[in-house]
């Protein structure tokens, strides 16, 4: 099981995107990765947050979707699903660990 900060740093490095991260210290060890909202956001109102740093790749999401939903054919052309948007992407280790290897062997 990879750690959060090596999910971090290679989120740094492969996809360009500076994440918050954590595991959950339940049973399934859930990893949780955000791309922060602007700090300037007005939290409190019911305006919508702003984004100015990049979010995953719709490729990524895609790709992760197919991996935590692979009996579910109809999911894997979407780009957001309950656990995984675009600025967000929550997955089990052994998930993550899929993706990474998977991302690292297509995207050299």
């Amino acid at each position: 099981m990879k750690t959060t900060n090596e999910i971090k740093k290679w989120c740094k490095t492969k996809l360009g995107l500076t994440v918050k991260g954590n595991t959950s210290s339940g049973r399934g060890q859930w990893q949780c990765f955000r791309v922060p909202p602007d700090k300037n956001n007005n939290f409190g109102s019911m305006a919508p947050l702003k984004y100015s740093l990049p979010m995953f790749p719709p490729e990524f999401t895609q790709m992760c979707i197919r991996i935590v939903y692979p009996n579910s054919p109809e999911l894997h052309k979407q780009t957001t699903v309950n656990n995984i948007d675009a600025r967000h992407v929550d997955m089990l280790p052994h998930e993550w660990e899929q993706a990474i290897a998977e991302w690292d062997r297509t995207h050299p």
